[in-house]
């Protein structure tokens, strides 16, 4: 079987929660499509269970594309210490404090094993579930073209713009999305949303908010 899930945001009991709903096994195949850290309180401890499991496959967001950035110019010698503080600052305001935490918490070794997880993340994945094809991306499609390649996309244009719903991008595809919850008449959808091709499953972002997977093979909807 294969499932998809979003926006996990630092919420390891709940992302643990969900492993146990959906029964994963050895066998089934999960894809987490992005903004796995910051927020909550134990991003790292998501970070190194999804890392363990061979059959767990990550999606960059727009929290992790942050992240790197931070930590690629915190290496550097020659780093602009203004501009740093700048990214340092938006970061914190984004929820990244716990992220920060819990990499510094960790020994050299674990830490380097575990950005270079996160370096080899990839922008979106590509999969066939019982005969459909879905794209699976953080938030959407920007400057979308149906003639564009996917691998010609920038982070930008997958990681910030959220996925038009009232667009059909594929004929022959579907675009399953996170990144930001939907609202209906102006009230936040704690679900699922489906519309013209599209999925969206982000369905909050807080311990007090759902998360959510689906079962792509029947599209059975998961809650915890």
């Amino acid at each position: 079987m294969t499932y998809v899930m979003s926006d996990i945001h630092g919420r390891y009991e709940k992302y643990r929660e969900m492993l146990d709903k959906i029964s994963l096994k050895d066998s089934d195949e999960l894809y987490v499509i992005g903004d796995m850290i910051d927020i909550g309180n134990r991003p790292v401890d998501v970070l190194l269970d999804m890392s363990m499991r061979a059959n767990v496959f990550p999606v960059l967001g727009d929290h992790e594309y942050m992240a790197l950035k931070i930590l690629k110019k915190m290496k550097k010698s020659d780093k602009n210490q203004k501009e740093l503080s700048g990214m340092l600052e938006g970061w914190m305001k984004d929820g990244g404090g716990s992220t920060a935490l819990g990499l510094a918490g960790l020994g050299e070794e674990d830490r380097e094993a575990l950005i270079e997880y996160l370096e080899e993340i990839p922008l979106y994945e590509e999969i066939t579930v019982s005969g459909k094809r879905y794209i699976l991306v953080h938030a959407g499609l920007a400057n979308f073209s149906r003639e564009k390649l996917l691998d010609d996309y920038t982070p930008e244009e997958l990681v910030y713009e959220k996925t038009d719903m009232s667009k059909r991008y594929f004929d022959d595809a579907t675009i399953v999305s996170g990144h930001t919850v939907l609202k209906a008449d102006n009230v936040l959808q704690r679900k699922a949303v489906y519309g013209n091709g599209n999925i969206s499953i982000n369905c909050g972002e807080t311990e007090n908010e759902p998360l959510c997977a689906i079962r792509l093979d029947d599209g059975q909807e998961y809650y915890v």
